[in-house]
């Protein structure tokens, strides 16, 4: 059997042979551009694999971290740290032929859902997730560096501002390693299907390789991103920025029924369960929230998760109004059964009897914890309108109002 180097040297013209070889080296050069990976790094399906494995977590039970124990985070972080990259060309921004010219692709409008752990964000989330159709959803995408609140005064958080920032701008490409940690988990592929149903290489951890990434990202007519892991404090400088469509939900809940909801979870640990560190952080994001909504009425507004819950479909108008969005039915539908009462309610299920489920934590809650939230969140529940309970019986007498203020006692009636 003859191979083509047998051609090459049986050829007796010398032209022919130096057409031959110059064929040979236009093929490997294209080879090189566009597969780089078949020419140098014969192991690079080993890698593949092994990046793979490195990023699979268990897809069990999960909620707002979609995670179901510290092990999870634990995993994650560690294999953060030593994934394998995917060898890509740094690219700032994607193009599209539009009569015949070519022009730089808007980045798709952005809207973030901004907040901490158990304060009601998946079931909030999945409402706006679910308002207009091509909705790129970035559910929790800071999930890979841990159970930490990240501040701007802080040196260490600038790479995750880093990071967070180029995902809005859609420009991953130097962010393989955290786009594959959240590839890999079935729950974000499960929240933010456009990326997986555009994604046309399987299996699904080629939709990881960052030019892939960001290229599906820009072609979303919405980026809907839920983030935990961020001080409000970083919210002015996406504001700030001319170069995006931006809209910040701040969801904000009771002090109260969120450290009774972290209570029962595993991987919240360390500050997580600090009821002062708890407090320390919802008094400066209440305080920064003030500032926003004064600066950018139009683009920064603040929900309370309480609201929501008593008097969802009037608060979700007021929220598509915000956005100038108009949803769907479908939307509408889902809005109906996520409240409709008598489905299981379980720690992480977005079900709920809202109205029943709001203040169910007076009644499971010992008025010893609920003291010890109180001494540390004094002024956290007074900016927020909150009664503090002086005794057991009160705490326990549904009859006594947990609101304060007469426009939000109004909406128990």
């Amino acid at each position: 059997m003859y191979t083509l180097s047998h051609y090459v040297v049986g050829a007796r013209h010398p032209t022919i042979q130096r057409c031959i070889l110059l064929a040979l080296v236009v093929i490997i050069c294209v080879l090189i551009i566009k597969r780089p990976d078949v020419i140098f790094d014969v192991d690079s399906e080993v890698n593949t694999i092994k990046s793979r494995r490195a990023y699979t977590i268990d897809d069990q039970t999960y909620g707002e971290d979609g995670t179901e124990d510290a092990n999870d985070y634990s995993n994650c972080n560690q294999e953060i740290g030593k994934g394998n990259s995917i060898p890509v060309q740094p690219q700032q921004n994607s193009t599209l032929q539009v009569q015949g010219k070519t022009t730089l692709k808007k980045y798709p409008r952005v809207v973030i859902l901004w907040t901490q752990w158990r304060s009601g964000s998946t079931f909030f989330g999945n409402l706006l997730a679910s308002a207009i159709p091509n909705t790129f959803y970035s559910y929790e995408p800071l999930l890979p560096l841990g159970i930490k609140i990240f501040r701007s005064d802080d040196g260490a958080s600038q790479d995750a501002f880093k990071y967070f920032n180029n995902l809005l701008h859609c420009n991953l490409y130097n962010h393989a390693k955290e786009i594959s940690g959240l590839v890999s988990l079935k729950f974000y592929r499960t929240y933010n299907h456009f990326l997986i149903e555009n994604c046309q290489e399987k299996p699904y951890m080629k939709c990881a390789e960052p030019s892939t990434y960001s290229n599906i990202c820009r072609k979303a007519d919405m980026h809907f991103v839920k983030v935990l892991r961020l001080g409000l404090d970083w919210a002015r400088r996406l504001l700030q920025d001319s170069s995006l469509d931006i809209r910040i939900i701040y969801l904000v809940r009771d002090p109260r029924p969120i450290m009774q909801s972290r209570d029962s979870i595993s991987w919240c640990e360390n500050d997580c369960k600090n009821v002062s560190r708890v407090c320390h952080h919802l008094r400066l994001d209440l305080l920064e929230s003030t500032k926003l909504q004064k600066d950018f009425p139009n683009r920064f507004a603040q929900i309370q998760y309480e609201h929501l819950s008593l008097k969802a479909e009037d608060t979700v108008r007021k929220v598509w109004k915000f956005l100038n969005i108009t949803p769907s039915q479908k939307t509408w539908n889902q809005l109906k059964v996520l409240t409709n009462a008598g489905r299981p309610s379980g720690t992480f299920n977005t079900y709920r009897h809202t109205v029943d489920h709001t203040f169910e934590w007076r009644s499971n809650m010992s008025f010893g914890m609920v003291k010890t939230i109180q001494d540390s969140c004094q002024d956290v529940l007074q900016m927020l309108g909150f009664k503090s309970f002086d005794n057991t019986q009160d705490l326990k007498n549904m009859k006594i109002p947990t609101f304060t203020k007469e426009e939000d006692i109004a909406l128990l009636a």
